[in-house]
């Protein structure tokens, strides 16, 4: 009896053993997942809010803040970075550039533009405008290799020092006239964040001991209540309506666009979705007389909110830079710039399934030659002369972005656009949009709509499309950004040559 109860006793005490060892395996197992996955999720924060802020300054102004020339633009610029810190509870976010001055190859002198560390006990401390930044050479590699390559940093650059703590970092160049003038820097802090899941392993540890059943009991709760806090917190952060803010902030001022110039008529609007859902418009000139149209949206996401306004940013700020280049160049190839953009997004890591359609035409207002290339977008609508709209029939290539599609070529097609002739372009919150029956507003529907309109005013046409629009899905939530442009060419244009 008593060799029985000791034969038990040994084998409680080896199964207690295992069940521990086992235990210890499977917790340091889940911690390195645990902070594998925690790491790259908080570098995609990091990583799409320096991209955020190297598109929400003008680098071309730097030189002349340096030299004291500071005005509305600099605070301006400042207010919305000021937001998007305390939006994402970001730990530093700073915007440097080597000193024209400097010498690369003995003493690079790197200064701040804009900066700001909101946990900082002493203010006085913070660097200012035109202070060099702090020795550190871990720094001064990424600055000096995302300043000579143009791209930004791919993974997760993790630094742990007594003076900043353990830090996940992510670089972008900030572009001015098609070359790299500073870096858009963006550091999370995550000691706090590391010992959460240390401190949840160390529970589980400690449950073990009373039973294996309890361990088992309490570890599917605790997981349980961690992905609810995570969700919550997620949905708070999409509520706050900061990617909303700054997507609409992006989007460029018509007015300014047609101040002082004559040869077109151009009006755009979007209407964003309860959450932001990633469309986007742009109009600039790249040249004296070269008006450059854009409109697209980003597709296929799962997680459709701050992600969609990340990539809106990316493919924004890398179409207009690379066609500003072009021009620099004297070359006006729409699908080059397309070519472009589809590798820096895929080289940047498009999220899984993520991709971009896009279309951009560029007018030149001398003689009507109008330049496209679509890029899996909705085919826009053109009205020639005295016919009514109708869809046209454009090449249509593969969206930006797709998988496997890297060195993906684009076809460049050439219209010429007459006096009069307008060229509607639209995304799929228009087509597409449903009813609370769940119905469509078709194709055949928005052409009924802008064939019934007989003026000549293009802001009238896309004020009586939303108009429509909204009659038909009263009531019923969208789930897609709505965006309307709408261009006209006239033939007061061509005297500007």
């Amino acid at each position: 009896m008593g060799q029985k109860q000791s034969t038990t006793k040994r084998m409680t005490v080896l199964v207690v053993i295992g069940v521990f060892a086992l235990t210890a395996m499977l917790g340091i197992v889940m911690y390195r997942v645990i902070r594998y996955h925690t790491v790259n999720r908080y570098f995609e924060l990091a990583l799409g809010s320096a991209q955020m802020a190297a598109f929400i300054v003008d680098g071309n102004r730097f030189e002349d803040y340096l030299r004291g020339e500071v005005d509305d633009t600099y605070f301006t610029s400042e207010s919305l970075l000021q937001s998007l810190v305390d939006s994402y509870d970001l730990r530093y976010l700073y915007i440097v550039m080597f000193h024209p001055d400097y010498d690369p190859d003995y003493n690079p002198k790197i200064v701040y533009i804009f900066n700001f560390e909101p946990f900082t006990e002493d203010p006085d401390e913070i660097g200012g405008l035109g202070d060099r930044i702090h020795d550190d050479a871990v720094q001064t590699y990424y600055f000096a290799a995302v300043h000579e390559t143009g791209l930004a940093t791919s993974s997760p650059v993790e630094t742990n020092t007594p003076r900043y703590g353990h830090l996940i970092s992510a670089y972008v160049p900030v572009f001015a006239n098609g070359r790299v003038v500073a870096i858009a820097c963006v550091d999370i802090y995550m000691s706090p964040i590391i010992r959460a899941a240390l401190l949840q392993i160390s529970v589980l540890f400690g449950v073990v001991f009373l039973s294996y059943a309890f361990m088992i009991f309490f570890y599917n709760k605790g997981h349980k209540k961690s992905e609810q806090i995570n969700l919550e917190r997620e949905r708070v952060m999409t509520e706050l309506g900061v990617a909303k803010n700054i997507q609409m902030r992006m989007l460029p001022s018509i007015s300014e666009l047609t101040k002082d110039k004559e040869g077109f008529d151009i009006h755009a609007h979007i209407e964003t979705s309860r959450q932001v859902r990633g469309a986007f418009y742009d109009a600039f000139f790249a040249g004296d007389n070269l008006l450059v149209v854009v409109i697209g949206d980003v597709s296929d996401v799962s997680d459709k909110n701050i992600s969609a306004a990340l990539l809106m940013s990316s493919a924004m700020m890398l179409i207009k830079n690379g066609a500003n280049m072009l021009i620099n160049n004297n070359q006006q190839d729409p699908h080059k710039v397309f070519e472009a953009v589809n590798n820096a997004l895929l080289h940047d890591g498009m999220r899984a399934g993520a991709s971009v359609t896009a279309f951009m035409g560029c007018l030149d207002l001398t003689n009507g030659e109008f330049s496209y290339v679509n890029a899996g977008h909705n085919r826009p609508l053109l009205k020639k002369g005295e016919n009514g709209y109708s869809f046209a029939d454009f090449r249509l290539s593969p969206s930006l972005a797709l998988e496997k599609n890297e060195n993906q070529r684009y076809e460049k097609e050439v219209i010429y656009l007459d006096e009069g002739d307008v060229l509607c372009l639209y995304t799929d919150g228009v087509i597409g949009a449903k009813n609370k029956s769940g119905v469509e507003f078709s194709s055949d529907d928005l052409l009924d709509v802008v064939n019934g309109y007989e003026g000549e005013c293009v802001k009238e046409l896309t004020k009586i499309v939303r108009a429509r629009l909204s009659k038909f899905v009263f009531g019923a939530e969208q789930v897609k950004d709505t965006a309307l442009l709408a261009l006209k060419f006239n033939e007061k244009g061509r005297q500007n040559k």
